[in-house]
């Protein structure tokens, strides 16, 4: 059984406490939905006024990765802003539910399992935030069992997959691979419900470790 949606500490008391030992965090309140739509002068001003919170940003500027598939990261000075501006405050939200959770399990005795969901957007996450989230939680001792980015394509409930099935796998291999890298940690398909067309493609890409929400 999966405690979703969970946004405060409250909700990880109600929930431990009934029971539940799978958690999805959801900072999705804390997601600044409108950042991949600024211009450079706006997402300069946006990045101004929450720069000194997030240290982390000058650690991943500059840098790069090449990843099996031959895709590189970079992680230019745009990316980088972008990804703080836009997930720097949820990021941190869901660290401090995460280490919540663990003491509260801790104190119960209980094992548990969790998940962050970055995937409320109508953008999806770029290579770049799924490594920086992945990185930051790793870094900070958040023990991932599964990360739900937003993937390419319209992901709508009770519907099938609206996109070029071969362009979604190609995505998914790539975030597979930071998984792999950071974790490893499941990907999780959320609003995962028929979606018939990329099921295969969704195992395949991922090796067989992913999750699928229904």
């Amino acid at each position: 059984a999966d405690a979703d949606h969970l946004k405060t500490a409250e909700d990880a008391d109600h929930t431990a406490g009934a029971g539940f030992t799978f958690f999805t965090i959801d900072p999705s309140d804390h997601v600044d939905q409108k950042a991949d739509h600024y211009d450079d002068e706006i997402l300069s001003e946006k990045f101004g006024a929450i720069a000194g919170e997030f240290p982390w940003v000058d650690e991943y500027i500059g840098e790069e990765r090449t990843l099996p598939s031959g895709t590189v990261i970079r992680f230019d000075e745009r990316s980088v802003r972008r990804a703080a501006v836009k997930y720097g405050i949820a990021l941190r939200e869901a660290i401090r539910l995460a280490s919540y959770i663990h003491k509260k399990c801790e104190m119960l005795g209980t094992a548990y399992e969790l998940e962050i969901s970055v995937d409320e957007t109508e953008q999806p996450t770029t290579l770049v935030e799924h490594y920086i989230v992945g990185d930051q939680c790793r870094v900070n001792g958040v023990r991932l069992v599964s990360l739900a980015p937003r993937f390419i394509g319209e992901l709508e409930k009770g519907v099938d997959y609206i996109g070029d099935v071969n362009t979604f796998e190609r995505s998914v291999v790539d975030h597979a691979t930071i998984a792999e890298m950071l974790g490893p940690y499941k990907l999780s398909l959320h609003s995962g419900s028929d979606k018939i067309s990329i099921y295969t493609a969704f195992a395949r890409a991922t090796a067989g470790r992913f999750h699928v929400k229904t």
